[in-house]
Order: structure tokens, then C-alpha cells, then sequence
């Protein structure tokens, strides 16, 4: 059974790999 902290990391790591994403695609649309 996960925890609630293992939980809460996956979804940060999530959250940072959709900021990531998103941070890519601004930088596609600015240049």
C-alpha cells in the first residue's frame, strides 16, 4: 500500500513533468 507522501510525490513529480511540458511548448511558441 502507498502512503500518503508516496502519493504526494508522484503527483509533484507529475505536475513538474506537465510544467515541463508546457514550459517546452512556450518556448516553441515565443521563437
Amino acid at each position: 500500500m502507498s502512503t500518503e507522501a508516496d502519493n504526494s510525490r508522484h503527483l509533484s513529480e507529475e505536475l513538474r513533468g506537465i510544467a515541463q511540458q508546457l514550459n517546452t511548448q512556450v518556448q516553441l511558441f515565443k521563437y
